[in-house]
């Protein structure tokens, strides 16, 4: 577990910023901004009568540029909730957007004009910035903080130094920090979601031939069937199975066998079309479903099982033939699993082909 966790580290900054916003729930981003922006907005107008925007040389104009800026973060938050429409913010119109809360930030504590009292406002954008982007690019934008923290000094004297640098260093460990925690959560969620989608595949997958399992043959005949109901066309179910196959198995070996099988469901996936799905039901039988009805059907088992003939050998050099049924599921069939039936039932009644 140690050895996974040191991985997942290390992992975590070899990736690109794409790949994080990649894994990165963007809805949620955005309507956390959308939660932040007016709550900020909030706590502006809060201060706004204690540290009144008309001491800087614009004197009472202050007032009108603070309740713009005002205005503006309300209307970007609800902006940010909007789920549909225009416009749509991604992650670079976000980020463009935290920096113009740190200058807003700054415009305000300039018209104040007496010190730094909307500074605290800068971490909220730091957090925000930091719950939704790569480390990277928190180290970057804590920059820009770093210059919003230190500007104030430009107009104001009495502000210390050592308490802008503690206040820098402690935001910025704090924003990296969620910044991480939250970019390898992502990371791991992703990984544990890809290894699950792989475990489904191969869950439904054949081990020997590669085909769809009989699981997954069940899900998609289920499929297919809403899909024949819906349409109103048929489907149809082809059975074959090898000729002669435990003969194969006992005179040669199970490794011929499953040699053979490979060879079969190759060559029957290289006469499939792109609607098409072949399945291995289990020992030497397949399956295929095919949107066609059962005169298209017969015709394509009949090269399919050319194709077989021609492409594939036993190991005694003679041409693999196949048993072949054949069952049309019909629009208005009321139990769609007696086509499998018949089809099975047909195989087992045909003659042997001759290629």
């Amino acid at each position: 577990m140690k050895g996974e966790r040191d991985q997942s580290w290390r992992r975590l900054f070899s990736v690109s910023s794409e790949e994080l916003y990649a894994v990165t729930d963007i809805e949620r981003v955005r309507r956390n901004g959308g939660i932040l922006w007016l709550w900020g907005a909030l706590i502006a107008a809060i201060i706004l009568p204690f540290a009144p925007p008309d001491r800087s040389t614009l004197g009472a104009a202050g007032w009108v540029v603070a309740v713009a800026i005002l205005i503006g973060a309300v209307v970007y938050g609800l902006l940010l909730f909007r789920r549909e429409g225009r416009p749509r913010f991604g992650p670079a119109a976000i980020l463009a957007f935290g920096y113009v809360g740190i200058a807003t930030t700054i415009l305000l504590n300039w018209l104040a004009d007496a010190g730094d009292p909307y500074e605290e406002l800068l971490l909220i954008g730091a957090l925000y910035v930091a719950a939704g982007f790569p480390p990277r690019v928190i180290a970057i934008y804590m920059g820009a903080i770093g210059f919003g923290l230190f500007l104030p000094l430009l107009w104001d004297g009495d502000i210390l130094v050592i308490e802008q640098v503690a206040r820098l260093l402690i935001w910025s460990g704090l924003a990296i920090a969620v910044s991480m925690l939250l970019a390898r959560q992502r990371l791991d969620r992703e990984e544990l979601r890809v290894r699950g989608d792989r475990a489904l595949e191969q869950a439904r997958a054949d081990p020997l031939t590669g085909l769809g399992n009989r699981r997954a043959f069940d899900e998609a005949f289920a499929v297919a069937a809403l899909r024949a109901a819906r349409t109103e066309r048929p489907v149809s179910v082809i059975v074959a199975d090898v000729e002669a196959f435990k003969s194969i198995n006992d005179e040669y070996g199970l490794i011929a066998g499953d040699r053979l099988l490979r060879e079969v469901a190759a060559a029957i996936q290289g006469a499939m079309r792109t609607p098409d799905a072949c399945f291995r039901w289990g020992g030497d039988e397949f399956v295929v479903l095919a949107d066609v009805d059962r005169d298209d059907a017969v015709a394509f088992a009949d090269r399919l099982v050319a194709e077989i003939a021609g492409s594939c050998t036993r190991p005694d050099g003679l041409p693999v033939r196949m048993h072949v049924g054949i069952a049309a599921l019909e629009p208005d069939d009321g139990d769609p699993s007696e086509v499998l039936n018949a089809a099975s039932r047909a195989m087992k009644r045909a003659p042997r082909r001759r290629a």
